[in-house]
């Protein structure tokens, strides 16, 4: 296939996109489709390659291994090695099976399966991003023989492709319905995408130069605005995936006659960012996660600019001194098969590492302990999901055992996660009958709109039954500041919030508390102890570590106001936990018992000690 300019310049738009996104989201909030960009590019290539009279299987694979093995095998070994070095056994078991994943192509599958509310934050998983690398070899591995039997049997490619397109489209976009993943990860909801491509490699080239401009700046601005208004938190593929794969079409069929495309897309720069976009779009994720793991917060916008400019340097020699000499010196067969081999040296090592618990062997007893808390079972004393509802879950699930109607003593804990994970602890001091437990995933007690459709349903459910049912105690709790930066009085989240309290006290609960903002540990409690004991080496976990709380503390003072204006108990855990001293680790004079098993939820000993505090201060009475 002849070799175009204009497709480099397009990768490059695409690879940027990406980074823009993982690297500013607050900025380029949907970055994310230069994925889709890729995918077109790839349907495009791979369908002309395969319509040439000499296609040859045993060549497009050796190829295709060629391409993607040597970069790869670079990013998968200095993965290993640095997770190795920097991170606890939890995260490196989940490392070594990712890289384990990655080596057999099929990562998409792994991330697929492990989505959910409590898997580990996206910033934690430094090859979260080859899950496409996997939709894009499976599309390798059936795609070619799906297209020469059909040609074998006489078919129209066009036919064929179009009706790929049109029953994958259908399918990603039934998989939409469902709430699920799965039409993000899974590759026959993503086929459309790159038949889309091959589509554009069998019809002619375009045929109206007077319109190519016009195509071009369409296609450009179809990328760049969705890369702009497109958010992570929609459902995505959606229309605006059919918007971004009609814009990048336009761009392949008119760009050869477009001078727009030969002025913006062929440029040296951007040809160049193009040859190296693969190797980029491998280095810049688990360079970003790593800092972020070192760094133990977020990376400022100076450091993330660094971390760019440490993966632009990475990519390039990654494309001058491996992929540009292994193209040009080695035979093709040769080179595939030692790349092939050597990447399943490096899958085994990483499934060594999931099947030994991420070598815990490396750590003394004192660590090990706190790393027992990345394995916590959460879900083992909080009911969930009967009482405690995940995010797609409708109010109907929650179970009848989540409330007691008959005890006028009950004391009902309303809010999102962490209000569930405080009610174990609630029930060991106060009793389990009195306990009631109405809790969902990312939904903080406030009655209105502005949550999103799952919440205000849930939230108005739950004040539906306490009118009904209305227990003698309400405890309303939840991460604060997740969901608002500022609590103060312009804040909507704040009127959202006095309206749950106007509304509970009309349906006549006689008493309500609400908790302030609790502790936040970034990237997770877990986390910064290791990053502790790797500065002090000490022997027993700290009691307290020095943690930021200045937004925290603000938040906590706009809650506290809240209760003070509608006259209800008011107790915060930050202040509980965290002092002049640094936060609370663990329970006091405890081997390592610690208080929350990640970033902020409470495990079963830290919501006792709170809802101990509670008890001691008589904002309930008759507790046991």
């Amino acid at each position: 296939m002849i070799y175009r300019k204009d497709i480099d310049g397009l990768r490059a738009i695409a690879v940027l996109a990406v980074i823009g996104f993982h690297a500013f989201p607050r900025f380029i909030r949907g970055g994310f489709i230069g994925v889709d960009v890729f995918f077109v590019i790839s349907g495009f290539l791979i369908t002309g390659i395969i319509l040439k009279a000499d296609f040859s299987f045993r060549e497009f694979y050796a190829r295709r291994a060629r391409r993607l093995f040597p970069a790869l095998i670079l990013v998968l070994s200095a993965s290993l090695v640095l997770g190795w070095l920097f991170l606890t056994p939890f995260d490196l078991e989940n490392l070594g099976r990712e890289v384990a994943a990655a080596t057999l192509f099929i990562p998409n599958f792994l991330f697929w399966s492990e989505t959910g509310y409590f898997d580990a934050a996206a910033n934690t998983k430094p090859l979260l991003h080859v899950w496409s690398l996997g939709v894009e070899e499976q599309f390798y591995l059936i795609y070619p023989a799906l297209i020469i039997v059909a040609l074998r049997f006489r078919l129209s490619a066009i036919a064929v492709l179009l009706t790929m397109t049109v029953l994958s489209l259908f399918v990603c976009y039934y998989l939409l319905g469902t709430g699920s993943a799965s039409a993000f990860y899974l590759p026959y909801a993503r086929a459309w995408e790159f038949s889309a491509g091959g589509i554009l490699a069998v019809i002619a080239k375009g045929r109206f130069p007077a319109a190519a401009n016009t195509a071009v700046a369409i296609g450009l601005a179809a990328i760049l605005f969705s890369s702009w208004l497109v958010t992570p938190d929609a459902p995505y593929p959606s229309s605006a995936t059919v918007i971004v794969v009609m814009g990048t079409m336009l761009i392949i069929y008119f760009g050869q006659q477009s001078s727009l495309s030969r002025r913006l897309l062929e440029t040296d720069t951007a040809v160049f960012t193009g040859r190296i976009s693969y190797p980029l779009y491998l280095w810049h994720w688990p360079l970003l996660t790593f800092f972020f793991l070192l760094k133990e917060s977020r990376l400022s916008d100076l450091q993330t600019v660094i971390v760019l400019i440490v993966s632009f340097l990475a990519a390039t020699l990654t494309y001058r001194l491996v992929e540009r000499p292994v193209a040009i010196k080695f035979r093709l067969e040769h080179i595939a098969g030692v790349s092939a081999g050597i990447l399943f040296a490096i899958g085994l090592s990483g499934a060594a590492l999931d099947f030994s618990n991420g070598a815990p062997a490396r750590f003394p007893d004192a660590l090990l302990q706190v790393f027992s808390y990345d394995r916590y079972k959460f879900a083992s004393d909080a009911f969930f999901p009967g009482c405690w509802l995940r995010t797609n879950d409708p109010p109907s699930s929650l179970r009848t055992i989540c409330t007691n109607f008959d005890d006028r003593g009950s004391i009902a804990v309303w809010g999102d996660s962490h209000a569930a994970r405080l009610a174990p602890g609630m029930r060991k001091v106060f009793g389990d009958r009195r306990i009631w437990q109405m809790a969902k995933s990312s939904c903080p007690p406030v009655i209105g709109p502005g949550m999103g459709k799952a919440c205000e349903e849930w939230n108005d459910y739950v004040m539906d039954l306490t009118r009904k049912h209305p227990p003698g105690t309400l405890v309303l709790y939840a991460s604060w500041q997740l969901y608002s930066r500022s609590w103060k009085n312009d804040a909507p989240q704040r009127a959202m919030l006095i309206k749950s309290i106007q509304e509970a006290k009309k349906a006549g609960v006689s008493r309500i508390i609400l908790l302030g903002q609790g502790p936040v540990f970034q990237p997770s409690l877990t986390t910064l102890l290791f990053h502790d004991w790797k500065k002090k080496g000490w022997k027993s976990v700290p009691e307290r570590l020095p943690v930021e709380t200045v937004s925290l503390d603000a938040i906590d003072k706009d809650i506290a106001a809240v209760a003070n204006l509608t006259g209800v108990e008011y107790l915060s855990p930050l202040a509980l936990f965290c002092t002049a001293d640094g936060c609370l680790t663990k329970i006091p004079d405890s081997p390592a018992r610690l208080i929350t098993w990640d970033y902020g939820h409470f495990t079963t000993d830290g919501a006792t000690f709170l809802a101990e505090t509670i008890a001691q201060a008589n904002l309930i009475p008759f507790a046991r």
